[in-house]
């Protein structure tokens, strides 16, 4: 079993560029690397399972609360199971907008 897991983005789905130049990876870096991973896997008869492992949410300014404007991004990641870190437990409306139809976990 092959699993690809990120985890602790606290929000920063654009990178970090200034503040921290060496950790300046995107989703879409993310995302190119797993499709690349996953078309590897696939032709050697593969599997691989990629996991949100949670505190997705503070950090940036799209970390509102609830977290809509975040959680419409991160929704259109392909993945395969997705917990809930300790900071997306900290706040009530933050689990029932991500677990309720239109959130992240529809």
């Amino acid at each position: 079993v092959n699993v690809l897991v990120l985890t602790d983005v606290h929000s920063w789905i654009g990178g970090h560029s200034t503040q921290e130049p060496g950790l300046n990876v995107d989703y879409g870096y993310i995302l190119s690397f797993y499709e690349r991973l996953r078309q590897k896997l696939v032709e050697n008869k593969r599997d691989l399972f990629f996991v949100m492992n949670g505190d997705f949410v503070d950090g940036t300014g799209l970390s509102t609360h609830p977290p809509a404007p975040l959680t419409n991004l991160l929704k259109h990641m392909p993945w395969d199971a997705i917990n809930i870190g300790n900071h997306e437990l900290y706040r009530n409306d933050t689990i029932e907008h991500i677990t309720s139809k239109g959130g992240f976990v529809d």
